[in-house]
């Protein structure tokens, strides 16, 4: 079991290692590119117009058709 634990320690190390001394350096070499989060900033734009009045009458139709097929 104490050899599992060491080689568990020592393969956690050499990973850390690794990363720190090659990994990190091409990081810095080749950053991601930033967004723009101007775009995320505004608000969205709501639409106030009334909803037509077929469109109302077809969905309480299908509302109503709903309800008396549940019965």
């Amino acid at each position: 079991m104490l050899v599992g634990m060491i080689f568990v320690y020592a393969f956690l190390g050499l990973m850390i290692f690794i990363i720190k001394v090659f990994i990190a350096p091409l990081a810095t070499r080749f950053p991601d590119e930033v967004l723009n989060n101007n775009r995320l900033a505004k608000p969205p734009v709501r639409d106030t117009t009334p909803p037509n009045a077929t469109i109302v009458a077809a969905i309480s139709a299908a509302i109503t058709q709903h309800r008396k097929n549940l019965e």
